[in-house]
């Protein structure tokens, strides 16, 4: 379709790449190495590395060192390890690869703005190295949380947010968008039910496959034989 989009502005978390399994798994191989056997596998321990992983510069490493010091771990890998090992397990989503392809044909820029550690995001992001414009993390945002990423997303960028199309998996993030008259779309990839408010039936996507249909821009159809 067309439209009058100058920039999209994309989440990390939850749109592009996927990294809680991959916290889970760390903090359970940790507990095991500590002789526990949490039985949620990593699930508990995981919110509360990230809990202990917020600051005005979120450290994942950071937070893996307090939840050792928490529980009196003694063994094991160090917090900046624990990252590391974090990071070489994170993935892209499946789709990902291509729905850039075809937005980078589309001839827009593409920004990356997530409020996690830096050193996550852009490890994470590094199988998709030069597909984007820029990458923001908190270290040029500023922000904590979700909510107010678009916000300094389009401040950074110094554009005029109703320019710009804002994707993220977040419902803050995208509510926010939405009452700075961002263009939004909301990656919905478990098909929650809780939607961010005044949200369009056009504006919620399964997957990042959306995004070239938004752009306009779209696989090319094979003539078909006979």
């Amino acid at each position: 379709m067309d439209n009058d989009v100058e920039a999209v502005v994309l989440a990390c978390r939850g749109t592009l790449a996927s990294w809680s399994p991959a916290v889970e798994a760390v903090a359970y191989e940790q507990a095991r190495v500590n002789a526990e056997s949490p039985l949620d596998r990593g699930a508990a321990l995981r919110r509360r590395v990230e809990e202990l992983s917020a600051g005005s510069t979120p450290s994942l490493a950071e937070g893996f060192d307090r939840l050792a010091a928490e529980r009196g771990w003694r063994r094991g890998m160090t917090g900046s390890e624990c990252r590391s090992r974090v990071v070489a397990l994170a993935r892209p989503y499946a789709e990902v690869p291509a729905a850039l392809e075809l937005a980078i044909a589309a001839g827009r820029p593409l920004v990356v703005a997530s409020p996690g550690d830096p050193v996550l995001v852009e490890g994470a992001l590094r199988p998709l190295d030069g597909a984007f414009d820029a990458i923001l993390t908190a270290r040029e945002l500023g922000v904590a949380g979700p909510g107010a990423v678009p916000t300094a997303a389009a401040r950074w960028m110094a554009a005029d947010p109703r320019r710009l199309l804002y994707v993220s998996a977040s419902r803050a993030g995208i509510a926010q968008a939405g009452m700075l008259g961002m263009r939004r779309a909301w990656v919905n990839r478990a098909g929650d039910r809780r939607r961010p408010p005044h949200l369009l039936p056009d504006e919620e996507w399964s997957s990042l496959r959306g995004l070239g249909a938004f752009l306009g821009v779209g696989l090319p159809t094979l003539p078909v034989a006979g």
